[in-house]
């Protein structure tokens, strides 16, 4: 296993990775289809597939890492990969809503081994259950299929989503040897005010280390080698489920399983266990 102690930690990359772009109308949804359209231009050159899509209602096209579309007199620009960062930088003066931006660190850490996603998981939960902070967003390492393991902060629905994971694995390409990359997916009121706080230091290095540092550790993630300063976003966390919703998914997805239970001779067992929730008053016959 990955001793930490070890660890030799270089700085490779700092960028925006994904970002989604809207704009209703005016001169601001001109200026995001114009340049859409040349960022569209260049990946047909490059020789990508064009395929007509039509997500969230915005008919329009979608080649290599870029979508264009519109919905009436509305425009919706979607960018992915390396570009992404580019892009968000020539249209940081528009007046734009983000609705998802990705931000991403990768680091070169040398004299560790391809543990060190899982490892870094364990030690936060570790760090978390020290310090009784079970309501954090739940942390996960799935098995990568060969292409590296990758250790998930959150859910893919929360405004604020995770990813760990050994870069040089998942990409196949050399320059990424030794390479992991701390990915966060912001999404929706989140994301915008990361938005702001990109555009105010016209999208340095030190803002993007920043905000990643400071969400990888309010995770409880040790990130003490990105060095300089945290830089907090506002807005929601995990989105609340009501009580409806948590019915709903009762019944969908737990009833089913105790009528399996009960079918199977084992009713009085499950009533114990259900006499065990606080205010729930079952009578055992």
């Amino acid at each position: 296993m990955t001793n930490r102690h070890n660890a030799r930690f270089t700085l490779k990359q700092a960028a925006v990775d994904w970002i989604t772009i809207t704009a209703a109308n005016g001169s601001a949804a001109q200026r995001l289809y114009k340049e859409g359209c040349t960022l569209l231009d260049i990946q047909k050159r490059l020789g990508n597939k064009v395929i007509k899509q039509q997500p969230h209602g915005y008919e329009g096209t979608h080649c290599g890492a870029v979508f264009i579309g519109r919905n009436g007199d509305a425009v919706m620009l979607r960018v992915t990969g390396c570009i992404a960062h580019e892009a968000a930088t020539i249209l940081q003066d528009v007046d734009v809503t983000i609705t998802r931006i990705d931000v991403q660190t990768t680091w070169q850490i040398e004299g560790v081994d391809a543990t060190w996603a899982e490892c870094e998981q364990r030690n936060a939960l570790r760090k978390r259950s020290s310090l009784g902070l079970y309501h954090l967003s739940h942390i996960r390492h799935i098995l990568g299929n060969g292409k590296g393991d990758t250790t998930m902060v959150g859910s893919r629905t929360s405004p604020r989503y995770g990813r760990l994971y050994d870069k040089a694995r998942e990409s196949g390409e050399a320059r990424y040897d030794n390479c992991w990359r701390y990915e966060v997916e912001y999404k929706q009121e989140v994301a915008r005010n990361v938005w702001v706080e990109l555009c105010k230091d016209n999208f340095s290095t030190r803002t993007i280390v920043g905000i990643v540092s400071e969400q990888y550790q309010s995770w409880m993630f040790d990130v003490d080698f990105m060095e300089g300063v945290s830089v907090p976003i506002e807005g929601a966390g995990r989105a609340k489920v009501d009580a409806q919703k948590k019915l709903e998914w009762i019944q969908s997805q737990v009833v089913p399983s105790m009528e399996f239970i009960v079918e199977a001779g084992y009713k009085p067992q499950l009533l114990l266990v259900l006499n065990g929730v606080d205010g729930l008053d079952i009578e055992i016959k």
